[in-house]
């Protein structure tokens, strides 16, 4: 009888029996199924030893490979979004693993060590089998140890001497525990102690567990704040768009709000497709596709460089397929007009712009033989052509005309401006006289008139 706690072997005379054990089994007398009906070997461990032989892990490998440089590490520790969490969370518990020859170590999700700290002597007997931060100690590539046997059963591991399925581990205990990204629900990482096998004690397991409580309950707090960050941007964006059906969510992809007119079911699809995406823009207004919707606008919510959250605009669905050379589809004009309104009134230091409901219509009913191309442009010259309210009878009489059929109202100011730019055409010469009569070169009067669409009554000599 094995005299152990929970079933862990830390007894030294339960140790030689495991180590007769991993003889017979591990080095290569017995396999396959013997693995699994070894006695006096918790079935943790056993279950894992027949994971490893299958993975084809060599019981006399030296060390663990190493995969990431210094540098590697620190941009994947800065990309990874809980670490700094963790090292915040458990730096206050350094007393509890440091000067007892043990080592607190942090992984990702991927078995790689991203941080390491504690005893310079277990941190130096470490390092001579790559346990140190670079080292990849995924199961699949090293065998049974603390982090990578937690990593592939999601379960808190405590890992003593010659349980380990390599050799040169033997003289080593791992207690890792996952960490569970709240948002997501996803493991995030390991936090691992690790020390000499003599020093192994259930306390050990019971401490990283500790941390890792105390590291989740952080990172869902901080997920809380990030949701209300999220929440106000939904609230801002119900002004800007109002009617439009709108949906934000969490950095996870769960709904943290939605305006009435979204209905739950939808709501709850397009949450789904956010999940299962595997980038999101870090742009403000940009076309995603939603599905058989086509594209609705994304608008992440950033803290630092982090995106902590979104939401979706769906105003009829601007489509990626609105491109300079292909029509727009019923209902994208609005969204994309939306879209050159705002980015040009930041671009010409504008805070907000108001557009009139009325200019969306009408814009929405002209057919832009010129597409994406030729709505930017248009925006751009009213944007230039007032300093208040946008209107209707800012937009060009040809737009006025193909919402209302007919147009009695004064000429706006972009009809002006192309008016005397065509006078001044119509009566000269030459296209070099014309551009020297507006005080600009030939090459910009013919790039103005292309983007304007304007053409000569009378043909003009191009000289």
């Amino acid at each position: 009888m094995l005299n152990t706690a929970e079933g862990i072997p830390f007894d030294p005379t339960a140790q030689q029996v495991l180590a007769r054990q991993w003889g017979a089994l591990v080095a290569g007398r017995e396999r396959g199924n013997a693995l699994m009906q070894a006695a006096g070997v918790r079935g943790l461990v056993r279950a894992s030893w027949h994971r490893s032989a299958g993975a084809a892990v060599h019981p006399a490998l030296d060390a663990a490979p190493v995969v990431l440089d210094a540098g590697q590490v620190a941009v994947v520790s800065e990309g990874s979004d809980w670490v700094d969490v963790a090292r915040q969370s458990v730096v206050r518990q350094q007393q509890s693993y440091t000067g007892s020859g043990h080592v607190l170590t942090l992984f990702d999700h991927e078995a790689r060590m991203l941080a390491s700290d504690g005893d310079p002597a277990a941190l130096d007997g470490l390092a001579e089998i790559n346990f140190r931060p670079g080292g990849l100690w995924a199961e699949a590539v090293v065998g049974t140890n603390g982090p990578g046997t937690a990593l592939a059963t999601g379960q808190a591991t405590h890992i003593v001497g010659a349980e380990h399925y390599c050799e040169r581990w033997h003289r080593w205990h791992c207690a890792a525990v996952p960490i569970r990204d709240p948002a997501t629900e996803r493991i995030a990482g390991v936090l691992d102690i690790s020390g000499f096998r003599e020093q192994a004690h259930p306390h050990t397991l019971n401490l990283a567990q500790a941390l890792v409580v105390a590291i989740e309950q952080t990172l869902a707090t901080r997920e809380v704040e990030r949701r209300f960050l999220t929440l106000q941007h939904f609230t801002s964006l119900t002004v800007r768009y109002p009617g439009d059906p709108i949906l934000a969510l969490d950095r996870g992809g769960r709904i943290v709000g939605a305006t009435p007119s979204l209905a739950p079911a939808l709501a709850e699809a397009l949450a789904a497709e956010v999940r299962r995406a595997e980038h999101l823009p870090r742009e403000s207004g940009v076309p995603v596709p939603v599905g058989d919707r086509g594209a609705a606008l994304w608008f992440p919510v950033l803290q630092g460089r982090t995106i902590v959250g979104g939401c979706l605009v769906l105003a009829g669905g601007a489509t990626l397929a609105g491109s300079e050379g292909i029509p727009f589809r019923p209902g994208d004009v609005k969204v994309y007009a939306r879209r050159f309104f705002e980015a040009g009134a930041r671009d010409l230091g504008r805070l907000t712009v108001e557009v009139e409901p009325a200019v969306y219509d009408a814009l929405q009913a002209y057919d832009w033989p010129g597409n994406v191309r030729e709505l930017k442009n248009v925006i751009r010259r009213v944007l230039l052509a007032t300093t208040r309210q946008v209107r209707l009878h800012d937009l060009p009489r040809s737009i006025r005309e193909a919402y209302a059929g007919s147009c009695d109202a004064p000429s706006s100011a972009i009809d002006r401006e192309d008016a005397l730019l065509m006078e001044v055409v119509n009566s000269s010469t030459t296209m070099a006289e014309a551009a020297a009569r507006l005080g600009i070169t030939r090459s910009t009067l013919y790039r103005r008139m292309a983007r304007f669409g304007l053409t000569p009554t009378r043909v003009v000599r191009r000289q």
